[in-house]
C-alpha cells in the first residue's frame, strides 16, 4: 500500500484503528480489536503472541477484509527517568499501580521493571475510568498520570489528573496538571511542591493565629486592668505589620527548597 493515504480512518478507544483502503478493510490494532470483528488469529501468531507477552512485548496485529496478516512486536523501553520517578513516588509513601491498556502479561513485566507495585493490563478506556472510581470509593485519594486519548477518562476521574504536555490533545484539557517536559520526575516535583504549600499555609494560618490570640487583647488594651501591660498603638501596628511580614517571608522559602 505504500504511503497511500486511507480512504476511511476510524480510532476505536483501546484496541486500535479501522479503515478502508481501495475498498478493502484494514484492520490495526490489539487482539480484542481482532476478535469483536470476528477476525480469527492463527495458532501460529497466537502463540507468537503468547511468548511475546512474557517477554514484555505488546502485539499490534494487522487484518486485511477479514484475515489476519500478523503481528508487530513492541517492546516498551523503560528510562532512567522512569525508574527515578517511581521510585521518587514511592519515597512519597504514594501506592503506585499502572493502567494498560496492553495485555495482563505484557503490564506486569513494564510494572515488574520499573518497580511499579501492581499492574493491571486488558483495559479499556473506561475500564480505567472505573478502576479509578473504585480506589476513590475506597477512600483513597488518586492522582492519575496519562498521556493518551484512552487516559483521558481516567484523568478526569481522578482527584488530580497529571498529563504529560506532549501527549493527546483531549488528555491535556482534561487534566488538572500539565507537565512541559516529557519527564516523569517532573510529576514528583509537583507533587513534591503541593505538599510543601500546604504544610506552608498551615504555618501560616497557625502563627497568624496564635499572633493576634495573644497579642490583640494586650493591644486592646483587654488585660491592662488585671497587669498593668499594654502596648502603645504605633508598637501594636508595627507588631502587626512584622506578623505580615514573617507570613511572606515563611511563605518565600518555596522558592529556594529542594524538589
Amino acid at each position: 500500500m505504500g504511503n497511500e493515504t486511507a480512504d476511511t480512518l476510524t480510532v476505536v478507544p483501546g484496541q486500535g484503528i479501522q479503515g478502508e483502503h481501495n475498498g478493502r478493510r484494514v484492520l490495526i490494532g490489539n487482539p480484542l480489536l481482532l476478535s469483536e470483528a470476528g477476525i480469527a488469529i492463527e495458532a501460529a501468531i497466537q502463540s507468537r503472541i503468547d511468548a511475546a507477552g512474557e517477554n514484555g512485548q505488546a502485539s499490534l496485529l494487522i487484518a486485511v477484509d477479514g484475515v489476519c496478516w500478523g503481528a508487530l512486536l513492541i517492546a516498551d523501553v523503560e528510562t532512567p527517568e522512569s525508574l527515578s520517578a517511581v521510585a521518587g513516588l514511592k519515597q512519597l509513601g504514594l501506592r503506585t499501580i499502572m493502567l494498560s491498556g496492553d495485555r495482563q502479561a505484557v503490564a506486569e513485566s513494564v510494572a515488574a521493571r520499573v518497580g511499579i507495585e501492581e499492574a493491571q493490563g486488558d483495559l479499556r478506556p473506561d475500564d480505567k475510568h472505573q478502576a479509578i472510581e473504585r480506589l476513590r470509593h475506597e477512600g483513597h485519594v488518586v492522582a492519575m498520570i496519562g498521556d493518551g486519548i484512552n487516559d483521558a477518562p481516567a484523568l478526569a476521574a481522578a482527584d488530580l489528573g497529571i498529563a504529560i504536555g506532549t501527549g493527546a490533545d483531549v488528555a491535556i484539557e482534561t487534566a488538572h496538571i500539565v507537565l512541559v517536559r516529557h519527564d516523569l520526575r517532573t510529576a514528583v516535583q509537583a507533587i513534591r511542591l503541593a505538599r510543601s504549600a500546604a504544610r506552608t499555609i498551615r504555618q501560616n494560618l497557625a502563627w497568624a493565629f496564635l499572633y493576634n490570640l495573644l497579642l490583640l487583647p494586650l493591644a486592646a488594651g483587654a488585660i491592662y486592668p488585671l497587669t498593668g501591660w499594654h502596648i502603645p498603638p504605633a508598637l501594636a501596628a508595627a507588631a502587626m505589620a512584622a506578623s505580615s511580614v514573617t507570613v511572606v517571608l515563611n511563605s518565600l522559602r518555596l522558592r529556594v527548597q529542594p524538589l
